[in-house]
């Protein structure tokens, strides 16, 4: 191969290179962001810690639960924050 073809090559691979990493930078400032919730009136907030929670409960028979019985208590907390309970005037 000639010198100037092989320049030629070299300055088409240099170019096709530079391209694809400016189309690659370009597409960096692009994201997605999805934000979720509801706006309530409530008088406490819940603490993140305790929004959501599941609390086994473990097993129990049926034949145990007939006429009143009862299984064993489990401990839970609900942690409330912010609280604004107002005075009791504003209630009336």
């Amino acid at each position: 191969m000639s010198m100037k073809l092989n320049k030629t090559i070299l300055a088409t691979l240099v170019t096709v290179g530079m391209s694809a990493s400016f189309a690659h930078a370009a597409d960096q400032g692009h994201g997605k962001v999805t934000f979720t919730g509801s706006v309530i009136d409530a008088p406490c907030s819940i603490t993140p810690e305790s929004v959501d929670q599941t609390v086994g409960l473990g097993q129990i028979s049926s034949a145990a639960l007939k006429n009143g019985g009862k299984s064993q208590p489990r401990n839970f907390s609900i942690g409330l924050e912010n609280c604004s309970f107002g005075s009791p005037e504003s209630k009336k």
